[in-house]
């Protein structure tokens, strides 16, 4: 395989929201023994950080003194992850995060999954996935998760509400999501965790 980063490789995933692309990049993460980030998190806890000021696009004066490691909360709340679309459309929030992405990925062999990794962060990764689902599949799949955890927002509002962060993510003007052509589609509508996991790896092993 022709690695580029000076012989360290590098894996961007990028997909739509509930297509399971975190739970996939980090179980992949685990098989392959590389470093895991994503970038998901990074914008879910800058989000919460932004649900405790007046205003929430406030946050970009407080970025330069934010430790990431030091927010917590629910990051996987319905709220928070609809927070995080919102400030993400901010400049100052996606430079911040791309800075901090790269600065991780440097020198490692890693996997980053998040939106705009093969676009914006790794456009230079040896391998590029782009991981999505059906509409209603991906709603039926986060209204699973929410309610095991508690949560009461009905179907309908999920499916509203990925429906909305669909448009968001592909229509900002800043790193928008899009798949990039030489990245590799996996529609796992039909395809459960395993199915997907393995399907990667059998094309990087070919490869790797």
């Amino acid at each position: 395989m022709n690695k580029k980063n000076c012989g360290y490789v590098q894996i961007a995933i990028d997909g739509t929201m509930a297509s399971g692309k975190g739970t996939i990049s980090k179980a992949l993460s685990e098989k392959l023994g590389y470093e895991y980030l994503d970038t998901g998190t990074i914008y879910r806890k800058l989000a919460l950080f932004s649900l405790s000021l007046d205003e929430p696009a406030n946050i970009v004066n407080y970025l330069n003194d934010i430790n990431i490691n030091d927010i917590s909360g629910n990051m996987r709340s319905y709220e928070a992850g609809q927070a995080a679309s919102k400030i993400a459309i901010l400049p100052e929030v996606r430079n911040f995060v791309t800075s901090y992405s790269q600065s991780f990925a440097k020198d490692k062999n890693i996997i980053m999954d998040g939106r705009d990794i093969a676009s914006v962060i790794m456009p230079n990764a040896n391998f590029k996935f782009f991981i999505t689902a059906d509409l209603e599949e991906r709603a039926r799949r986060r209204f699973l998760e929410l309610s095991e955890k508690g949560e009461k927002e009905t179907f309908e509002e999920i499916l509203k509400g990925i429906q909305e962060r669909d448009e968001r993510d592909m229509n900002r003007d800043i790193a928008p999501l899009r798949q990039e052509k030489d990245s590799i589609v996996v529609d796992n509508t039909h395809m459960n965790k395993e199915e997907t996991l393995n399907y990667i790896l059998s094309v990087l092993t070919q490869k790797i």
